[in-house]
């Protein structure tokens, strides 16, 4: 994710089955953080290993976010 303007936050990895694994990456996103995204999913959708792949947009601030206002 280096370049794209996507920070990791946080990942978690959960085995589904003998052949199955689900990774979720929380990711914050600099700039604009559609095109980041787009991206990402092209690179991803290239990998052999994947067979789905969603994503979704949550704007609840960061803490530290939060924390600037504050």
């Amino acid at each position: 994710m280096t370049g794209s303007g996507l920070t990791p936050t946080g990942l978690r990895v959960r085995r589904e089955g003998d052949d199955t694994t689900e990774l979720r990456a929380v990711v914050a996103a600099g700039g604009d953080p559609a095109q980041a995204l787009e991206q990402l999913i092209a690179r991803l959708s290239l990998e052999p290993g994947i067979h789905d792949l969603h994503w979704h947009l949550d704007a609840t601030p960061t803490e530290a976010e939060q924390d600037a206002v504050a």
